[in-house]
């Protein structure tokens, strides 16, 4: 089963969205390495991806999801355990994995192309929650 950590950076009620082709969007994170704690595995892919340093984690939301979609991955089944975190720095995407960054309200959410899970589990309870 993958693991992944993710990043729900909020400013104004906007969530930071990403991507590598424009294509489809996800929350920025990834999987951690060996030992690593999904708290340390958040730090680091934050740093490598979008050269910040977070500074404040809160869990938010951790769920099991199933994937399947064309040209990006093959199907597969994880968890994901999302975080609400702050950073110092300035977003500055690595043009490797993360090519563009948007902050997108929940309108703009709605329409992106993104894994259904995403917007089952994360974008419900933020708009429940009051945060976009």
């Amino acid at each position: 089963m993958r693991r992944r950590a993710a990043a729900l950076i909020i400013r104004d009620k906007k969530l930071l969205m990403v991507t590598d082709d424009g294509s489809w969007w996800w929350t920025p994170g990834g999987r951690p390495e060996g030992s690593e704690t999904y708290e340390e595995a958040l730090a680091r892919e934050l740093r490598e991806e979008l050269r910040i340093q977070p500074t404040f984690y809160r869990p938010y939301h951790t769920y099991r999801y199933w994937a399947e979609y064309s040209g990006k991955l093959p199907p597969h089944g994880g968890e994901e355990a999302s975080f609400l975190v702050e950073f110092d720095g300035k977003l500055t995407p690595d043009n490797v994995e993360i090519n563009q960054v948007k902050w997108c309200d929940r309108t703009e959410l709605q329409d992106m192309i993104m894994l259904s899970s995403i917007k089952e589990e994360i974008l419900t309870r933020l708009v429940r929650d009051d945060l976009i």
